[in-house]
């Protein structure tokens, strides 16, 4: 659609794929192209070969074009904070592998491989600032927890940046909109996304404030300006059915803007 909400198209339209059938999964969306507003990234069979391949697709008309080949085997793929498709995930009889290339594309080469989806599952969630940092949800001795790794070393050595207490499956890294680094992690546990948990000081300290001013709720912050200084908080608990609240970190308040479901209160 357009950005005030017109001219909504199926950009994944079944009658396009007249070779073979629709493929089950057209919802992948790997990334935006941040240049020009209509183009997104998403991820699809590859026309001419076995796997799944990224496409460029145009919000508004629809035309795609692959940016990315399939390659044998891998069933998933990954782009760094530059949107570069930089990680993909191989499938073997033997279990799964993963693979990753270097900033400019080259020199694509195997981290680490596993069996099975369980206990020693190595679980990609995204890249940091610098593209040589991947994070990872892995059980490397303090149960499952995020780890940072640094690509240029060759032995790979993982830092620890937060465990958790519930199992994750998956996840994806909060970005600060400041200085675009990674703060934190929202994970899920395959049934229910988790709290975000952060080890970056400042939103650790934000996040604080928030739930000292909204007690006994679970608080989360859904929205920040470009500084940082506002931010947009959602609030509920088993009586309130959720409440938005807008913040000001320079003037120290916060006060409610809208119920999220106004019928019910």
């Amino acid at each position: 659609a357009r950005a005030e909400g017109t001219h909504v198209i199926n950009l994944l339209n079944p009658a396009s794929f007249s070779r073979s059938m629709p493929p089950q999964r057209q919802d992948h969306v790997l990334d935006f192209e941040p240049d020009d507003g209509r183009h997104v990234w998403i991820v699809l069979p590859d026309e001419h070969a076995s796997g799944p391949a990224v496409y460029s697709v145009d919000v508004l008309t629809g035309e795609r074009i692959r940016v990315h080949h399939a390659r044998e085997g891998f069933a998933t793929w990954m782009v760094d904070r530059q949107h570069r498709v930089r990680l993909g995930t191989r499938v073997e009889k033997g279990g799964f592998e993963i693979h990753v290339c270097d900033p400019d594309g080259k020199n694509w080469r195997q981290l680490w491989s596993y069996k099975s989806l369980g206990k020693e599952a190595i679980l990609p969630v995204g890249f940091g600032k610098d593209p040589n940092d991947l994070y990872v949800l892995a059980d490397w001795g303090q149960g499952r927890a995020l780890y940072a790794v640094d690509l240029r070393d060759v032995d790979l050595k993982p830092t620890l940046k937060v465990t958790t207490e519930r199992t994750l499956v998956s996840g994806r890294l909060v970005y600060s909109g400041k200085t675009g680094e990674a703060i934190g992690l929202i994970g899920s546990t395959g049934t229910a996304e988790a709290e975000a948990i952060y080890w970056d000081a400042d939103r650790t300290e934000l996040t604080g404030l928030i739930d000292q001013a909204l007690p006994g709720r679970r608080n989360r912050v859904v929205s920040l300006s470009a500084d940082e200084a506002r931010y947009l908080v959602y609030s509920s608990n088993d009586r309130i059915p959720g409440e938005f609240y807008l913040g000001d970190d320079r003037l120290g308040k916060m006060e409610l803007l809208a119920l999220a479901y106004p019928k019910l209160s």
